[in-house]
């Protein structure tokens, strides 16, 4: 979650406690009456230094390619195009990192990049499409809320 340097670093805004913000579920993993989080932003937190301004920025990057990679994804899977699919899934993964999405669904990411340059595993590579998808849109509904928070904290 995202720390405020101005405040202790036991009250993150906008937290959770901390052993539900780990909690990402496992592929098919019901998660529970934990909330389930998806990303984690302490490496951006890390690498911007706490600027809110690059923060939102980055945040509004990956907001706005990651629901057309997605789309890319899907459809290159439908329609079988494997070059498509390979480009997606390599420009999804650095991504996932700078947002903290569990290192799983990188390595998932980057297994459907192997499949889709051998043709191989089609049923695998759909399901790892949609558990992608499902990662995907609910990191990108929790990074709006966190968007918002940043946009709405006083510098």
């Amino acid at each position: 979650m995202i720390k405020n340097p101005a405040h202790s670093s036991q009250n993150p805004v906008g937290a959770l406690p901390e052993e539900k913000m780990n909690s990402i579920p496992e592929p098919g993993e019901a998660p529970g009456d934990k909330k389930a989080r998806y990303t984690d932003l302490a490496y951006l937190i890390n690498i911007t230094k706490y600027d809110r301004k690059l923060m939102m920025e980055m945040i509004a990057l990956y907001l706005q390619q990651t629901p057309d990679l997605v789309s890319l994804l899907k459809k290159s899977m439908q329609a079988e195009d494997w070059a498509s699919l390979q480009a997606a899934a390599h420009k999804m993964i650095p991504s996932f990192a700078i947002i903290g999405i569990k290192k799983d669904f990188e390595n998932m990411a980057k297994k459907l990049q192997e499949y889709s340059g051998t043709k191989a595993q089609a049923k695998e590579m759909q399901d790892i499409v949609l558990q992608l998808e499902h990662v995907c849109t609910n990191a990108c509904a929790e990074l709006e809320e966190e968007y918002t928070i940043l946009k709405n904290t006083k510098a």
